[in-house]
């Protein structure tokens, strides 16, 4: 099989935040199929075999894979379809004012939380607390580092010019 695939990341880590490019990536598809639900519940999954499916039969295939996790698709988008496929997570919720028809699948209904005891529902709501707080803690580290690359950079440009 040819490989007839184009690579994307839409989505960064900055010194300014998270940043998104779904919504350009996006413009101009007659649909859009956001999956949305809790982590664990097969968005990745579902995204990467109709990636490959399409593929198979000769599609050509935009994906756009995970900052944090390469090997895990975000979304695609199915070109000559023109349509995309995208966790709802992925994307940050910035869709809004893309045009095309855009249809919500919500994988969190399958999920049977009976069973997870009040234990592991506070440890994972501890857990979520502990990302937020990470990602807080590099995105100020990033805006560090970006002040300091600006010092450094305008320091050897004044030497050069001295």
């Amino acid at each position: 099989m040819i490989e007839n695939a184009s690579h994307y990341f839409a989505r960064g880590n900055t010194a300014h935040g998270a940043h998104f490019l779904y919504k350009s990536a996006f413009q101009g598809l007659d649909k859009i199929l956001v999956l949305t639900g809790p982590p664990g519940t097969g968005k990745s999954t579902v995204i990467r075999n109709l990636a490959e499916s399409l593929l198979d039969r000769g599609q050509h295939v935009q994906c756009f894979h995970s900052p944090l996790r390469p090997d895990e698709l975000d979304g695609i988008i199915a070109t000559e379809l023109k349509v995309g496929v995208i966790d709802e997570q992925a994307c940050g919720g910035i869709l809004e004012g893309v045009t095309g028809e855009t249809l919500m699948f919500d994988f969190g209904v399958a999920l049977d939380t009976r069973s997870i005891s009040k234990e592991t529902f506070g440890t994972i709501e501890e857990l979520k607390g502990n990302l937020i707080d990470a990602y807080s803690k590099a995105y100020k580290t990033f805006a560090t580092a970006l002040r300091i690359h600006d010092e450094w950079k305008n320091f050897i440009s004044r030497a050069w010019t001295s």
